[in-house]
């Protein structure tokens, strides 16, 4: 994906520019519109449980929505989950061996994050996968406590 966005001259995506930004200063900043459903489509949609859902944040969520990303972090995110492996950006053969010294890039040293997390999971989770947050509470050094939430619904 880098290399053709790139090769097109891109090298942000998702941005919050043109076309986007027009729409949501347009139709999405009322208390109502008839594009409340356009514009509540990302949020919503990922959100199992709607009754616990604050609806009130969706203009909060909307400023600030799509921030954007560099081609190489969503390059870099499809490897991680490609090679289900947290290590470092993968360039290629040689470009790793210049700037890792080695063929194949690194692992992430999470041994190395030191401030305290709480870690909270739902089963029912869209982005994470409750078996992962697991794997990462064991690999944190820091992990003041591993949550469930008790509600199957929970997102």
């Amino acid at each position: 994906i880098d290399t053709t966005a790139f090769a097109m001259g891109q090298g942000e995506i998702f941005g919050s520019r043109d076309f986007v930004s027009w729409f949501q200063d347009n139709f999405c900043t009322s208390t109502f519109s008839m594009f409340e459903v356009a514009c509540n489509a990302d949020i919503t949609g990922l959100v199992a449980d709607r009754e616990y859902y604050n609806s009130t944040m969706i203009p909060l969520f909307l400023a600030h929505a799509p921030a954007g990303a560099s081609v190489r972090q969503v390059s870099h995110y499809g490897q991680v989950i490609r090679f289900n492996a947290f290590r470092r950006f993968n360039h290629n053969a040689l470009t790793n061996l210049a700037v890792y010294g080695r063929l194949n890039p690194p692992e992430y040293d999470l041994s190395k994050v030191t401030a305290p997390s709480y870690l909270h999971y739902g089963l029912s989770d869209k982005e994470v996968n409750y078996k992962d947050l697991l794997l990462l509470s064991n690999a944190l050094p820091n992990v003041v406590g591993t949550y469930k939430i008790d509600r199957d619904s929970f997102n």
